[in-house]
């Protein structure tokens, strides 16, 4: 099976610290796509999360996720990885972004053990 995913963060990854640097971005939305290789959609998730962190006016003017937003409809990050995990597990082939969304969904399951 085929995953295809997306995150929104609180800004910018900094390749440059390492992933449990404390300005490191965190996230605040992850949505995803499993396919069957014929292109049959078997699973999806959309989720917005309360990242515990302010999110800067600046990243919430690009996604669209506020601070109030994520508040009030927010996951917990813990069960919003759980479920990409799932779906992660089911999965051959995954793409989007690798580069952008793996290390941050990597550094929010650092800064949550």
């Amino acid at each position: 099976m085929l995953l295809f995913f997306d995150t929104e963060t609180t800004g910018k990854y900094d390749f440059k610290s390492p992933l449990d640097s404390v300005h490191q971005p965190h996230l605040v939305q992850i949505a995803a796509v499993l396919i069957e290789s014929r292109g049959d959609e078997r699973s999806l998730i959309n989720m917005i999360i309360n990242p515990g962190v302010n999110i800067p006016d600046e990243a919430a003017n690009i996604h669209g996720i506020t601070n109030e937003l994520a508040n009030r409809v927010g996951l917990n990050p813990q069960i919003a990885l759980g479920s990409f995990g799932g779906l992660l597990s089911k999965a051959s082939f995954f793409h989007r972004g690798i580069s952008l969304s793996l290390p941050t969904v990597g550094f929010t399951e650092q800064w949550m053990s």
